[in-house]
């Protein structure tokens, strides 16, 4: 395939997207480290790209140097959490409306490490845990590496609440906007 077809391409791919409102937009790019940034996309992709790609003036289209499907290919609208491991190992964690993924980054390249459906909002990692809210109701607590489950905290739904972590204390709130509610409740739960 020609430079020319590649352009071609990229630039039907980006019309599609941009036409039917599913282009990347939503969620806020992460930065991996080593001068590589990820972007989840409502096509129910995750882009990596060079910043040195992005970097330069103008628009640009196409040049990833991967593309992987987001937890369960639908629609991110969530920002990806990234941690950097005390072992050295770069992590991306990411929630979607079917599922929750973590990454490891190695190469410029995410390699899957584990994977669930458990659907989640953008995750947060605080004392070595990560801590994904699901909007049916509950906020799952992980083992960032091997993605075990170590509890789920009883919380309402929500739309795309995400937990507040602080002081040994996590706040989250119940609600969705979208339903005009006049109420709502601020759970607060105390680490031990």
């Amino acid at each position: 395939m020609t430079t020319a077809d590649c352009e071609r391409e990229a630039w039907q791919l980006f019309s599609a997207l941009n036409a039917g409102d599913v282009d990347v937009g939503s969620t806020s790019p992460v930065l991996l480290g080593s001068g590589v940034v990820a972007q989840g996309g409502k096509d129910g992709t995750i882009r990596v790209l060079a910043a040195d790609a992005v970097r330069q003036s103008g628009s640009h289209r196409g040049g990833e140097a991967q593309t992987v499907p987001t937890p369960s290919s639908s629609a991110l609208f969530t920002a990806p959490a990234v941690w950097h491991a005390p072992s050295g190992t770069t992590w991306m964690f990411a929630g979607d409306g079917g599922g929750t993924a973590a990454w490891t980054v190695s190469g410029g390249q995410l390699h899957e490490a584990w994977k669930n459906s458990n659907r989640g909002t953008s995750p947060v990692l605080a004392g070595g845990l990560l801590y994904v809210f699901d909007p049916n109701g509950g906020l799952r607590v992980y083992q960032p590496e091997s993605g075990v489950l170590v509890t789920t905290l009883e919380c309402g739904g929500g739309h795309w609440n995400s937990p507040i972590i602080v002081d040994r204390m996590i706040a989250i709130p119940d609600g969705n906007s979208n339903s005009h509610a006049t109420g709502g409740t601020l759970n607060i739960f105390r680490l031990p």
